[in-house]
């Protein structure tokens, strides 16, 4: 359509030009012929055809450079987009490095019981909480059994069988299978909890045997992270984790992330995503575990944390932050958003630029040299900016 109207301006161009409708002197078949070329030339959009495509791949090696993988620049274009964020708390808003801090032997057993009852599970999974109890296992020289059969609950923990010796080792909610649940257990994991921290248990046939608490400091930078994404205009920050309400609520606190949603499974992260998009919504997740792979997958844009994350995770994602930087989340989102400042930035300066340049090949102010010299001035206007994009720092 754009070309046919352009060709059908300059026609008319060429057929009126110099005649006493519009001038005050008649012009030659030749000057009309040159005026309505120039025309063409001015209408022709090179600086805005490559406005796209060259500031995109210029936003995307920027990035890069600051060790951001998107998958496409369709997918920078979305994350410019992004008002609703979710964000898992291990690993993103933690180091997902935590650590044993204490044992708790209920009535009847030993801390070394309880230890040497999760080594037998934990030994056998790959877990980062798995391999955190293993090295504390190995720092204070625990042997453990090896099991005959191992199984592993999604988003819960795991149980081990050896004959006739079963342990099961997790959540609360994998332990509520009949077991007993006596008050002195209820009330440890109520203080654990008051105190922000997390903890596993660990649980034979019958009873529950004790219990592992957790610590896994905070990202020292995420509170700045959260108030570097409010200052890009993400205006809902949400942490979705399988953490206890508690410790979810105290690092929401801590960070200042506008909602928390606590004891969380895969599936439920999933549903989340899709009930933001439902609301018209354009939705982030970030995530590092094989668990938050769904979510990521289902978001408008997921962004995989660090190249510790799981194949499955890194796979389904949109975006990759190499470094492993909570930094980088704010970096991704502003170079987004940059680069589609400066494509609009670009587009006017060059559709400015084919208007001025028709404007002046109607007066006759311009020859057809002078119209190519000024497209190709255009299209060095559009490089340079691409090229200050690539170079301009991001704070």
């Amino acid at each position: 359509a754009y070309v046919s109207l352009v060709g059908i301006f300059a026609l008319l161009v060429f057929a009126f030009f110099g005649q006493h409708t519009f001038w005050s002197s008649n012009a030659t078949p030749l000057q009309s012929f040159q005026v309505a070329l120039a025309v063409l030339l001015g209408a022709c959009p090179l600086a805005l055809v490559l406005t796209g495509p060259l500031t995109l791949y210029a936003g995307l090696l920027r990035a890069a450079r600051g060790g951001v993988l998107f998958k496409g620049g369709d997918v920078l274009e979305k994350l410019a987009a992004i008002r609703v964020l979710l964000l898992d708390k291990t690993g993103t808003l933690t180091y997902a490095k935590p650590k044993v801090s204490r044992i708790k032997a209920f009535r009847g057993f030993t801390k070394e019981q309880v230890l040497e009852a999760a080594l037998f599970v934990e030994r056998q999974s790959s877990h980062p909480i798995a391999r955190t109890i293993c090295e504390y296992g190995e720092a204070v020289q625990l042997d453990a059994r090896v099991p005959d059969k191992f199984l592993e609950f999604e988003g819960g923990g795991a149980c081990a069988i050896k004959g006739d010796y079963y342990i099961k080792v997790g959540a609360l909610w994998l332990m509520e299978d009949g077991r007993d649940m006596e008050p002195e257990a209820l009330d440890w994991m109520a203080e654990v909890k008051a105190q922000g921290l997390s903890f596993v248990l660990v649980a034979n046939r019958t009873r529950l045997l004790g219990g592992l608490v957790l610590e896994d400091a905070l990202r020292e930078n995420a509170r700045d992270v959260v108030g570097g994404l409010r200052n890009l205009g993400l205006n809902r920050l949400i942490m979705i984790t399988g953490d206890n309400r508690q410790t979810a609520e105290s690092v929401k606190e801590a960070v200042g992330l506008d909602e928390v949603e606590a004891e969380c499974m895969p599936d439920r992260k999933l549903v989340r995503i899709q009930d933001e998009k439902r609301k018209g919504h354009a939705v982030g997740m970030i995530g590092d575990g094989i668990n938050d792979a769904p979510a990521l997958a289902a978001a408008d844009v997921g962004i995989a944390m660090g190249t510790h994350s799981s194949d499955l995770a890194v796979e389904a994602s949109d975006v990759a932050l190499v470094n492993n930087d909570l930094y980088d989340l704010y970096f991704a989102v502003a170079i987004s958003q940059l680069t589609m400042r400066f494509i609009k930035i670009n587009a006017i300066l060059a559709v400015v630029g084919n208007l001025v340049l028709i404007a002046l090949s109607i007066a006759g102010l311009i020859t057809l040299v002078g119209g190519i010299m000024l497209q190709a001035v255009m299209l060095a206007i559009v490089a340079l900016m691409s090229a200050v994009l690539y170079i301009k720092k991001i704070a």
